[in-house]
């Protein structure tokens, strides 16, 4: 497999990739940047920043606290508008599929990876 995985045909095999010497063909580690709600919580919601205007007596929409929402995307590397989860009350349980890091903007708040509870102000 390694002169057929240099040849013209296929070309290098990109790092992500290798070739299964089993199976024949090429084959791709894949860790899907996503994350799932195994438990949604109580009040917890999806909220567009800067939000909707009135609109046709629709009401104003997005996070009730702008600011803070801005904070948490520059804390983490974001766009400054891109959505956040708005807790509220009993938050969620999420499992991430990969490392990541995640910013939590108000000051009585208890969180925990895996069994580990994360004091507030914690970068780890």
């Amino acid at each position: 497999m390694s002169t057929i995985s240099g040849s013209r045909r296929l070309g290098r095999v990109p790092s992500w990739g290798r070739v299964d010497d089993d199976a024949g063909y090429l084959t791709f580690d894949c860790t899907p940047r996503t994350f799932d709600i195994l438990v949604s919580g109580f009040a917890s919601s999806i909220q567009r920043s800067p939000g909707r205007e009135r609109i046709f007596g629709i009401p104003r929409s997005g996070p009730l606290d702008t600011l803070a929402s801005q904070l948490a995307n520059l804390l983490v590397g974001n766009d400054l508008n891109t959505d956040i989860i708005k807790i509220a009350l009993k938050g969620p349980k999420i499992y991430f599929h990969v490392d990541c890091v995640v910013a939590i903007t108000d000051t009585v708040f208890n969180a925990a990876v895996g069994k580990r509870d994360v004091a507030a102000g914690n970068d780890g």
